[in-house]
C-alpha cells in the first residue's frame, strides 16, 4: 500500500511542476476541469475498488487519479506555453553540425 501511495505523491509533485506553465499562461479555466475529472475519477474508483480491494484499493485510486491528473495537466501545459519537450528532429538534427 505505501507503494501506490509513494506513486501517488510522485505524480502529485510531477503535477505541480508543470502546472506553473498554465499559471504563467494566466489561462486556468481548463486546469480546474482537469483537477475536478481526476477528484471525481478518484472517487469513483476508490467507490469500486474499496469494496473489492480493502484499503489497497484507496491507494491505486489515490495514484491512478494522481497520474491522470499529471497527464492531463502536462498536456494542456504544452497546449497553453509551447514547450520543445518532443523535438527531437530539431535537437538530433544533422544540420546544426
Amino acid at each position: 500500500m505505501i507503494g501506490w501511495l509513494c506513486l501517488g505523491q510522485v505524480f502529485s509533485g510531477m503535477y505541480l511542476m508543470v502546472t506553473n506553465y498554465i499559471f504563467y499562461s494566466k489561462r486556468t479555466g481548463a486546469l480546474s476541469m482537469a483537477t475536478l475529472f481526476s477528484g471525481s475519477l478518484n472517487l469513483a474508483l476508490m467507490l469500486g475498488l474499496v469494496g473489492v480491494l480493502g484499503i489497497e484499493g484507496a491507494a491505486i485510486s489515490f495514484a491512478v487519479a494522481c497520474g491522470v491528473k499529471f497527464v492531463l495537466t502536462w498536456w494542456l501545459a504544452s497546449l497553453r506555453h509551447p514547450m520543445p519537450w518532443f523535438e527531437f528532429r530539431k535537437i538530433f538534427s544533422w544540420n546544426r553540425l
